[in-house]
C-alpha cells in the first residue's frame, strides 16, 4: 500500500505548473508571474501601461489566464 501511496507523491512533485489547467481561475499576479515565467514587477508594469488588464474585486486585483493570453496574443500579431 505504501508503494503505491509513494508512487503518486512521486508524480504529483514531477508535475510542473504547466501540467495543471488554472482555466477559469482567479490568478493573484505571483501566481500569474509563476505561470508565465516572468517577475511581479513586470506584471504590475504590464498594468500600468495597460498591456493586460486586471479584474478588481474591492482592493484586491485577479487575473483570469484565459484574458491574459488572448491580450498578450493580440500584442504579438
Amino acid at each position: 500500500m505504501q508503494s503505491v501511496l509513494r508512487r503518486s507523491t512521486d508524480l504529483e512533485s514531477e508535475r510542473g505548473l504547466f501540467d495543471i489547467k488554472i482555466t477559469g481561475k482567479y490568478l493573484s499576479s505571483a501566481e500569474l508571474a509563476a505561470y508565465l515565467g516572468l517577475s511581479v514587477h513586470t506584471i504590475r508594469a504590464w498594468r500600468k501601461f495597460r498591456i493586460i488588464t486586471p479584474i478588481k474585486f474591492g482592493r484586491s486585483v485577479r487575473w483570469l489566464l484565459e484574458q491574459v493570453l488572448e491580450e498578450l496574443s493580440k500584442r504579438r500579431s
